[in-house]
């Protein structure tokens, strides 16, 4: 036993990210019934949502502020960075909407309309 969690800890971080992923899909199949068994996997993404931003925040800054020239040119990059992102997430957004719409229920059960008095 001691010579397995001496592998297990000397391993790379993939192969136990690949362990678990096999091991989960085995337990998925063979015991669906307990939903318990997805909690494990839920954690791990959401605990990547989470230091997902705080990642990219630091690698900009880290990277922004590894660069040569003044601080003018900095913002500049970083207010062209932000126009073009916040452009990008739009047109998908509108995209997005476009190729997937969904009906809002709430306005057609409404009992009275909005518009009327």
């Amino acid at each position: 036993m001691n010579n397995f969690v001496k592998k297990w800890t000397e391993s790379s971080l993939i192969l136990k990210i690949i362990i678990g992923l096999v091991i989960g899909v085995i337990l998925g199949l063979t015991v669906p019934q307990y939903d318990m068994i997805g909690l494990p996997g839920e954690l791990f993404v959401d605990a990547l949502k989470a230091i997902a931003p705080i990642l990219v925040f630091l690698l900009v800054t880290s990277a922004l502020s590894k660069t040569d020239g003044g601080i003018a040119n900095k913002f500049k990059k970083i207010i062209c960075l932000f126009l073009f992102s916040t452009f990008t997430a739009a047109l998908v957004a509108v995209i997005g909407s476009y190729c997937f719409q969904l009906a809002s229920h709430l306005l057609k059960q409404a009992p009275y309309s909005l518009l009327e008095d």
